[in-house]
């Protein structure tokens, strides 16, 4: 005969051995559940269901007609609105002013002077005057002499200078450098609002989705506190569970508010950082999820040496100091001038011509240390510009390291935090599953619970630090491209 095995009792050859004692505590605790629900019947009371599906809050609703914003619309009105870009896009036309400045050394320089001049010389005599007539002084005893010129000129000179040793291309040379570096910082600038509001956007997007974990928080804790009304009223479970329950759900949407709140934060922070001052025209999308790009660190350090626009600003700031100290160096040199001039002059017209050639030299051999002291401020100029372009290539160095590190340290827990969400959610159906059944206590479901929120929570953080750090990595490699004309 086939004996069957019954859970707790031991079968050997038709001999029953006395059941465990967890055996009997689990009999007892099935059974006294049982008979609750059996007089909760009985009495004509509806047993509520424990654990009702979880049913997802809808988010805060917006209004119809708000439009969704992808990430380039972001992007292009910040580019057309923010102060910044404005106030550079000024610097740059001063630079160019600049460049055509220092070009004019090289240039000849004409000049036209016109000029008209009438003078009366009086020769007094030893009388006091009484009359003028016909240029004679008549009066007294003597007469003087009235003696009048009109003398009309015209001067055209021409000069160029022939050498003056490198002093103006070395001055063209440093505006020119000067230009660009100007034109490298808009860049620069250009890059930083770019990752300015993809910051914001995606921190927008991590503030709209933590606010989503938080509402099913109180939806979960709204469900648990259905669960423990039942359970009370049918005296199954102390009143202490319902008001464990009840501080709970309170707990939970203070959490939620405070999320909301952080949502309308960031609201603000994506506006500003479009350079808008009012509302958002629109509300951020979502996007899917970014690749990590395959790449070394060797590679994309040497990508951000070689793209980053702030380092090549640097270098050229540093090669226009050079070029500074060159042009004041050619101080102590002399120019090399020639001249042409043409002149007509006299009272009466036609009026003398006369042709002027020369070819001069101009050499400062004392300037009261004027040409000293300017060399030494270029020298100690070139001295600054090569310390901060070194100190921005480690910088460079050290960015780049540092966000490829968070960007693989973000994959990596958008990885494990799946896995804990799955394992939560398991863990928060057993603890319901005990509390059902009789041998689990509120406590486990509050732990359960907060455990998933807190999973969810990093789950969401994990993914939208990945986007940032991505971000900041495009930008720490200067490989951030968006169309600016200066």
């Amino acid at each position: 005969m086939t004996t069957a095995s019954v859970p707790g009792i031991a079968s050997t050859d038709g001999l029953h051995a006395s059941p465990s004692p967890i055996d009997c505590v689990n009999a007892l605790l099935t059974g006294a559940l049982l008979c609750a629900l059996s007089a909760s019947a009985a009495m004509g009371q509806a047993i509520p269901h424990p654990f009702p599906p979880t049913v997802e809050p809808a988010p805060a609703a917006q209004p119809a007609s708000t439009p969704e914003l992808e990430l380039d619309q972001c992007l292009e009105i910040a580019l057309q609105n923010h102060p910044t870009l404005k106030t550079l896009r000024g610097s740059l036309g001063v630079a160019r002013a600049r460049v055509i400045r220092s070009r004019a050394g090289r240039l000849p320089r004409l000049s036209l002077n016109v000029s008209r001049t009438h003078t009366e010389l009086i020769r007094p005599g030893t009388s006091s005057l009484a009359s003028v007539s016909g240029g004679v002084i008549i009066g007294g005893g003597s007469a003087s002499r009235v003696v009048e010129s009109d003398i009309k000129r015209a001067t055209l000179n021409l000069r160029q200078t022939l050498t003056d040793f490198g002093k103006t291309e070395n001055e063209i040379a440093a505006s020119k450098h000067s230009r660009e570096a100007a034109r490298l910082e808009l860049e620069n600038t250009v890059q930083d609002v770019i990752l300015d509001a993809e910051v914001a956007y995606f921190q927008l997007l991590a503030a709209r989705s933590l606010a989503k974990v938080n509402r099913q928080a109180v939806a979960r804790a709204l469900e648990d506190l259905k669960v423990t009304e039942g359970f009370v009223e049918v005296g199954s479970r102390p009143r202490f569970d319902l008001t464990r329950a009840r501080v709970e759900v309170s707990t939970a949407r203070v959490a939620a508010r405070r999320t909301e709140n952080e949502v309308e934060i960031s609201r603000v922070i994506l506006a500003n950082a479009m350079g808008l001052e009012g509302k958002l025209p629109g509300e951020p999308r979502d996007r899917p999820r970014s690749k990590l790009p395959i790449l070394s660190p060797d590679e994309a350090t040497s990508q951000g040496l070689e793209n980053r626009p702030d380092l090549v600003a640097s270098l050229e700031r540093q090669r226009s100091a050079e070029a500074s100290l060159h042009a004041a160096q050619a101080g102590y040199r002399p120019s090399i001038n020639v001249g042409y001039g043409k002149t007509l002059r006299g009272e009466d017209y036609p009026l003398d011509r006369s042709t002027d050639v020369s070819l001069s030299m101009d050499w400062n051999l004392f300037d009261g240390h004027l040409t000293h002291s300017q060399v030494a401020e270029a020298r100690a100029n070139l001295a600054v510009s090569q310390g901060r372009t070194a100190q921005l290539r480690q910088q460079v160095i050290t960015d780049i390291r540092r966000y490829q590190l968070n960007a693989q340290e973000a994959d990596a827990r958008i990885e494990a935090t799946a896995i804990t969400v799955r394992e939560a959610r398991e863990n928060l159906l057993l603890a319901r599953g005990r509390y059902q059944g009789g041998v689990g206590s509120p406590i486990e479901i509050t732990d359960a619970r907060l455990s998933l929120a807190r999973a969810e929570s990093d789950q969401v953080q994990a993914r939208y630090d990945f986007e940032i750090a991505l971000a900041r990595l495009e930008r720490a490699m200067g490989l951030i491209n968006r169309e600016e004309e200066p």
